[in-house]
């Protein structure tokens, strides 16, 4: 029997994820060779576990000499109750007796964990390897280094050096992390002979698919990168020195190193990635082995560094691997996202089926949110499966502001599951921007008053005029027969240029004929229902303002001062408007409602319940979520807090029902009195709606209508 001279157990627990009971603790050296390998028994208060042990020794310089640290191992499945009496080593008159040490710690597989984590460096290759795997994995990575990164034609590379491996190309699955976060995908490894390392290891270079960092804001190379080879795990972190290296600097470093790799898949693709290339001018899309056709129709600007492409490309699928758009210094990829593909005429299907190709989408719109230099000479690289790499050159933009947004909006039909990528990664952002450069620069106008403006007027209604002047006419004289009228200032917005001197020799016609004092503002270019009305908006003198369509006309007097005065009578009240009935008397707008149109996205959209029926027999004011621009009116001091109408909106539709959406936001209620009642001619006052684009454009409002309000339209469909 062994006495606490001859050693002690310092610790023990079972490892039930592995089925092995551990313990730690030390033996004088004559029983070492006892404890690395034998029978073993473990006498607990409740049971004995007995079975073929083997065991590893450390150094343990605080015994002094007496002897060594030793870790004993033997397969249990299940643990034993109850503290541990003795270790019996060995059997028959070779065995021998190890006991706990008074504070013997009885750990679990966490606690275990902890007090082996400066021994397992010492005994790990003693210890099989599956309990390794659970207890401290990270023993069992095979460490190397990473030398440089950096990324050529949005390839990343990554080169370094590792003590294992067998020369030769592997596909491997490589996971990165780079300012926290962690990146996984398949890579192409190639190991290969490299000067300096004298037998203790092989080069590696990892070319990925996509680069380990984004090169733009810091260049960073990789704090850590793993992956599985031959069974092993593999951690590259980076050496002393490491640095990032793109372009040219790269590409020398690369071809220096090819004459050392061995031929295969992964020397061609660096073969490949390094050669020397350049644009120098046209299409050299048709020196590919691989069919591949690329037109350009279009190209539009689209502030600040962004691009719109529209054309038609051919390929068989998987054929091309990118598109990127060169302009200057910068080198943007093409996103599949930002690639919106459409159908196109016969003539263009007719080519692709003589080459086996006979999708009719094959027309496509592509949005490059920036990398685009107005004043840089633009083109297309194409890159194939191949590896090989076609020009393509682009045609100047011809295209801006609401010709642009029409040509994009006319390009294709969209509904149903096709409608929301559509919108929400290339025509939505796209023409938000092409809107935005359009109105950026301050509207151009010229006011001509006809008449001397009333003093203080009570009201100011604002009549935007685009195509159609003759509502004007019939308009201006149902309100100057308003008893009222000399307290109402008359603003009409031209928006349309070109009928300016028509319209300023109608004004004055009207104001002779009438007596009645006329504001006309006419802009130098077209900018929609929205900045027009805000416009008159922002030249208004009244207490309150009624913006109006002209093809709404009033049916007898005192109309608008009866709506003045609901507002006046209730604060609580934000906006408030007539019913619109069409010219049957049937109703067109007895307030507005919204609901979702699957066939567009499953968006709201405006609905007006009892359209086109006979009115019901009720008065007073009917409360609704929103009410129609058509006719509204509101306080002029509110109004101007509010912006007016959000000019988001192209043209004419929903602006109404923003605008009513942010007054409820203030707590301010929508209404129609059912009292006051006008005609409507409705969409008279604009061009045909059987327009594709005008059908699209109604489809974008209602894209960013759902942008802003969908969730809060949500919770009202669900209340």
């Amino acid at each position: 029997m062994i006495g606490s001279g001859r050693g002690h157990i310092d610790f023990y627990g079972h490892v039930p994820a592995t089925g092995h009971y551990l313990l730690g603790g030390w033996a004088s050296e004559d029983l070492i060779d006892i404890v690395q390998a034998g029978d073993l028994a473990l006498d607990f208060e409740d049971g004995t576990v007995a079975g073929l042990a083997s065991g590893a020794t450390y150094p343990r310089p605080a015994l002094g000499g007496l002897g060594t640290g030793i870790i004993i191992f033997v397969t249990a499945a299940d643990a034993a109750h109850g503290r541990l009496q003795s270790v019996r080593l060995g059997t028959g008159t070779s065995s021998v007796r190890i006991v706990p040490s008074p504070d013997a710690t009885a750990a679990d597989q966490a606690t275990l964990q902890g007090m082996l984590g400066p021994i397992l460096p010492h005994v790990a290759k003693s210890l099989p390897r599956l309990l390794i795997s659970h207890l401290a994995p990270d023993l069992l990575l095979i460490r190397g280094f990473i030398d440089l990164a950096g990324t050529l034609d949005h390839t990343g590379i990554i080169c370094g050096w590792a003590p294992t491996g067998q020369l030769g190309d592997r596909q491997v699955e490589a996971s990165w992390v780079t300012s926290g976060q962690t990146t996984t995908t398949q890579a192409t490894l190639i190991l290969h002979e490299r000067d300096g390392l004298e037998g203790r290891g092989v080069g590696l270079i990892l070319i990925l698919p996509f680069p380990p960092a984004d090169p733009s804001p810091g260049k960073i190379v990789p704090t850590q990168l793993r992956f599985q080879l031959d069974g092993e795990t593999l951690l590259l972190t980076p050496a002393q020195g490491a640095e990032w290296l793109d372009g040219a600097r790269l590409r020398d470093t690369l071809r220096a190193m090819l004459p050392r790799l061995d031929r295969g898949d992964g020397h061609d693709r660096l073969t490949r990635l390094t050669a020397p290339r350049g644009y120098r001018g046209g299409n050299t899309l048709e020196s590919l082995q691989d069919f591949v056709k690329l037109e350009i129709d279009d190209a539009i600007s689209c502030p600040p560094g962004g691009l719109i492409l529209m054309g038609w490309r051919l390929a068989h699928p998987d054929t091309i691997v990118s598109i990127l758009l060169h302009a200057g210094p910068h080198i943007t990829q093409i996103r599949p996202e930002h690639w919106l593909p459409i159908a196109r005429g016969d003539e263009v299907v007719a080519i692709g089926e003589q080459h086996g190709i006979s999708d009719p989408r094959c027309g496509f719109i592509a949005y490059i949110p920036e990398g685009h230099a107005p004043h840089a000479t633009p083109f297309l690289e194409i890159r194939t499966k191949r590896g090989e790499v076609g020009y393509r050159d682009l045609p100047p933009p011809r295209l801006s502001g609401r010709r642009a947004i029409e040509a994009l909006l006319n390009a294709g039909d969209f509904q149903y599951a096709d409608l929301a990528p559509a919108f929400d990664h290339v025509l939505g952002p796209a023409i938000t921007r092409l809107n935005q450069h359009r109105l950026a620069r301050p509207a151009s106008t010229a006011t001509i008053q006809f008449g001397a403006p009333h003093p203080a007027p009570r009201c100011s209604v604002i009549v935007p005029i685009y195509r159609r002047l003759d509502h004007m006419d019939f308009q201006a004289g149902l309100l100057a027969a308003e008893p009222p009228c000399q307290d109402v200032e008359l603003i009409y917005v031209l928006d349309d240029p070109p009928l300016r001197r028509d319209a300023e020799n109608l004004a004055a016609v009207l104001h002779a004929r009438h007596a009645m004092p006329i504001t006309l503002i006419c802009l130098a270019e077209n900018r929609g229902f929205a900045p027009a009305s805000n416009i008159g908006l922002n030249a208004a003198r009244g207490h309150y303002v009624c913006l109006m369509n002209s093809d709404v006309f009033p049916q007898g007097p005192a109309w608008l001062d009866r709506l003045c005065n609901r507002l006046e009578a209730n604060p609580l009240i934000g906006v408030i408007g007539p019913m619109l009935v069409y010219e049957d008397g049937s109703v067109q707008h007895r307030g507005m409602n919204f609901r979702r149109l699957p066939q567009f996205g499953n968006w709201f959209f405006g609905d007006h319940p009892g359209k086109g029926l006979k009115p019901e027999p009720a008065s007073g004011l009917l409360q609704c979520p929103s009410i129609t621009g058509a006719c509204m009116v509101l306080r002029r001091d509110l109004a101007t807090k509010l912006g007016g109408f959000d000019e988001g909106y192209i043209i004419g539709d929903f602006e109404d029902s923003d605008l009513c959406l942010r007054l409820q936001q203030r707590g301010l209620h929508c209404a129609v009195d059912l009292d006051e009642r006008l005609y409507h001619l409705e969409r008279k006052s604009q061009a045909s709606s059987a327009l594709r684009w005008r059908m699209n454009l109604t489809v974008y409002n209602a894209w960013l209508h759902h942008q802003r309000w969908g969730e809060t339209l949500t919770r009202l469909d669900a209340a």
